[in-house]
C-alpha cells in the first residue's frame, strides 16, 4: 500500500491510495482533478475509485469534473449531496481497491453523512491506514456543523479509537499548529502539547500521520477526568462547540456549567 499526499487549495489534503500489487488506485477527496490525474500519470497507475469523506465543496467539489476527465470512475460517499455519486455507502460497507480492503466508517457530526475510510492489506504486515476527512485532525476534530458533541465523542472514542493502534492517520486539512495553539490555551501546563507545538513549528507540512492520534482517542477516561476538572475550574465548556469557541476568543470571565463528558472529546485528541 502506498499513499501519495497531495496538498490542495490552501490547507486541504487529497490522497492517492495505490495498491502496489495490481497498480489500481483510489483518490480521497479530489478537489483539484488535474493535480490528481498528474499524480496518477506519474505513478503509472489505473484510477478506478473516488472515496469522498463528505459533501463540502473543498472535498467533493472536484468530483464532477474528475469523472468527466476520467470516465467510468466509481464515486463513493455517505451522503446524497456528494457530487457525481455512483454508490452511497454506510457504516461497515466493504469494498476493494485492487487487493486492498476498504471499510467505510460512519462518523456523523461535521456533516450528517461523513465517512472515514479504513484500509488494510490482507495477509500483510503493512500497517492499516485511515482517511478521516474532517472528523479527526492532528490535535483536534472537525466543527459540529450537522451533529452533536455526543456524535463526535462516539466517532473519536468508540469508532476511530477502536482501530488497530498501528494505523496511520490521514486527515483532511493541515490545522496542526493552530490546533496545538488552542490546546495550549486550554491546557497551558500540559508538557505534551508544548513539545508537539515546538516540533510542528520546525517541521514542514504535511506533517506525518501519527499513530498516537488513535491512542489518544482511546482514552475515554481522560475525557471524563478533564470534565471533572472543568467543573471545578472557572472555565465554561458550553453545550455547543461554537459557544465554547466564542467564549474562548472573548477571554471574558465565564461561569461553570455542567456538560456531558462527550463535549470533552477534543481534549482527548489534543493529548498526543
Amino acid at each position: 500500500m502506498k499513499v501519495e499526499i497531495l496538498p490542495a487549495l490552501t490547507d486541504n489534503y487529497m490522497y492517492l491510495l495505490i495498491d502496489q500489487d495490481t497498480r489500481e488506485a483510489a483518490i480521497v477527496d479530489p478537489v483539484q482533478p488535474q493535480k490528481v490525474l498528474d499524480a496518477v500519470k506519474k505513478h503509472g497507475v489505473k484510477l478506478t475509485t473516488v472515496l469522498t469523506t463528505h459533501h463540502h465543496w473543498d472535498h467533493a467539489g472536484g468530483n464532477e469534473k474528475l469523472v468527466k476527465m476520467e470516465p467510468g470512475l466509481r464515486v463513493l460517499g455517505g451522503d446524497s449531496r456528494v457530487g457525481a455519486l455512483t454508490q452511497r455507502v454506510s457504516h461497515l460497507t466493504a469494498l476493494q481497491v485492487g487487493s486492498l480492503s476498504v471499510k467505510c466508517l460512519s462518523t456523523p457530526c461535521h456533516t450528517s453523512g461523513h465517512i472515514c475510510y479504513y484500509v488494510t492489506k490482507p495477509n500483510s504486515s503493512e500497517p492499516p491506514a485511515v482517511f478521516t476527512g474532517d472528523t479527526l485532525f492532528v490535535a483536534g476534530c472537525g466543527k459540529f456543523f450537522e451533529g452533536t458533541p455526543e456524535e463526535m465523542y462516539k466517532a473519536l472514542i468508540e469508532i476511530l479509537g477502536s482501530l488497530d493502534p498501528k494505523t496511520r492517520v490521514y486527515c483532511g486539512h493541515e490545522y496542526t499548529i493552530n490546533n496545538l495553539k488552542f490546546a495550549r490555551h486550554v491546557e497551558p501546563g500540559n508538557p505534551n502539547i508544548q513539545e508537539k507545538l515546538a516540533w510542528a513549528k520546525v517541521s514542514a507540512p504535511p506533517f506525518p500521520a501519527h499513530r498516537a492520534l488513535l491512542r489518544s482517542c482511546r482514552r475515554g477516561d481522560s475525557a471524563r477526568e478533564k470534565q471533572r476538572e472543568l467543573r471545578r475550574s472557572r472555565v465554561w465548556l458550553c453545550p455547543g462547540f461554537a459557544g465554547w469557541g466564542r467564549r474562548r476568543r472573548s477571554s471574558l470571565p465565564c461561569s461553570v456549567q455542567d456538560t456531558p463528558a462527550a463535549q470533552d472529546c477534543c481534549q482527548s485528541c489534543v493529548r498526543i
